[in-house]
């Protein structure tokens, strides 16, 4: 092998590494944003579920109010 190749390789050896590099670099940026997406996603599900539990107690209140006007109907 002549040394021209050897360089060339080396070469497009380096150009590889560096583009490894980059979409490395890139994979790790993408990582932590969907792991920032998933955590305000958590927070937000567990606004939802807050929400939920209160419109529970709420729908079981005014159940009981019906109760008592049904029964006065009655």
């Amino acid at each position: 092998m002549y040394k021209s190749q050897v360089a060339s390789n080396a070469q497009h050896a380096a150009d590889a590494a560096g583009r490894a590099d980059t979409e490395a670099a890139s994979g790790q940026r993408l990582v932590a944003h969907t792991s920032q997406s998933i955590t305000a996603l958590e927070g937000e599900i567990r606004q939802a579920a807050q929400v939920i539990h209160e419109l529970e107690g709420q729908s079981n209140e005014i159940s009981k109010i019906l109760d008592v006007i049904r029964g006065i109907a009655d």
